[in-house]
């Protein structure tokens, strides 16, 4: 049987299987996810999410944010849409080759807001929670208003936890949109140089030295079948292909299997962001809906229609 548990001071809501499987949430700081327990192949638990330890400061790192209505970087916070150009809020310096900072809008507008708790139900084959906000053209840059809900269930049957998310255009017009996640994926204490990793992608987009598309792409099939991550240094966007199904990524050590799959097709999760941080204690997996810098390059952008309704989701499975 689930059962909830709130730390108040750390605004966390807890919700744990007897197995010992177990997911937390914060609803009031970004409602990110901030743990993930599942069993590995011995029957122990395996703590698969890189969160915050005790106070969440969203902007260390950016753990699991929820990153809505742009995921990554708008290059300088400029874009046009139907013919008006906007400014969006800086929030990152990038550092080019020779000392020169441009400075981008970074993770959307959504990162650090409070979301509501909508639905709670728990039973002994599963634990869903549903949260919810709306954003009513209150920031700077983004004068359009949507509604937004995350679903997380977590089965002990399948022990495996699905995050869904359903975007509704409560504007008068079409608005612009791309959508991601950024979660940390890590396996127990693992180093990330000491995992093995595979995963299928169509290309990988070339970055110009302040993480922005130059227009170009090559093929990439480095880690098309598994092999171990050891030295190499992710901080790259790819294309996944486009069909309608399932994109999996297999990250494992000699316990344990992660399942990282994302949902795609059309205004799906078509695009993948790797970044392994400094420490390479976990390795950033980032399902996208676009590209880096969509709002400009139209690469994956969604435009969704007035009341339309678009829905996407990702998981993550241990075997």
């Amino acid at each position: 049987m689930f059962k909830k548990i709130i730390d108040n001071n750390f605004q966390k809501h807890q919700y744990v299987h007897t197995s010992g499987i177990s997911f937390s949430i914060s609803p009031a700081k970004g409602g990110i996810l901030n743990e993930l327990l599942l069993l590995d192949s011995t029957g122990k638990t395996c703590s698969l999410v890189d969160g915050y330890e005790n106070e969440i400061d969203i902007t260390d790192a950016y753990k699991s944010a929820i990153l809505l209505p742009f995921a990554n970087r708008i290059n300088k916070g400029k874009y046009s849409y139907a013919g008006v150009a906007y400014q969006l809020p800086i929030n990152e310096d990038r550092v080019g080759d020779q000392g020169q900072v441009i400075q981008h809008a970074l993770h959307g507008l959504l990162y650090d807001c409070s979301w509501s708790i909508e639905k709670e139900e728990l039973n002994d084959r599963y634990a869903k929670v549903m949260l919810s906000t709306h954003y009513q053209s209150n920031r700077e840059g983004y004068p359009f208003s949507f509604e937004v809900s995350i679903e997380y269930l977590l089965s002990a049957q399948t022990n495996e936890l699905t995050v869904s998310t359903e975007i509704k255009n409560t504007s008068k017009e079409s608005i612009p949109m791309g959508y991601g996640f950024h979660p940390y994926i890590k396996i127990d204490d693992t180093p990330v140089n000491e995992l093995d990793i595979a995963f299928d992608v169509r290309s990988k987009f070339t970055l110009d030295e302040y993480c922005i598309p130059t227009g170009a792409k090559e093929e990439y099939d480095t880690f098309r079948e598994k092999k171990k991550i050891a030295s190499t240094e992710f901080d790259d966007c790819f294309e996944l292909a486009s069909k309608e199904g399932k994109n999996v990524l297999q990250l494992s050590n000699q316990n344990a299997s992660v399942e990282f799959w994302q949902e795609t097709g059309e205004k799906k999760f078509n695009f993948l962001q790797l970044y392994t941080p400094p420490h390479r204690k976990s390795i950033a997996v980032e399902p996208m809906s676009s590209c880096i810098d969509t709002f400009n390059n139209k690469i994956g952008l969604m435009e969704i229609h007035s009341n339309e309704v678009v829905t996407a989701s990702f998981g993550i499975k241990l075997t």
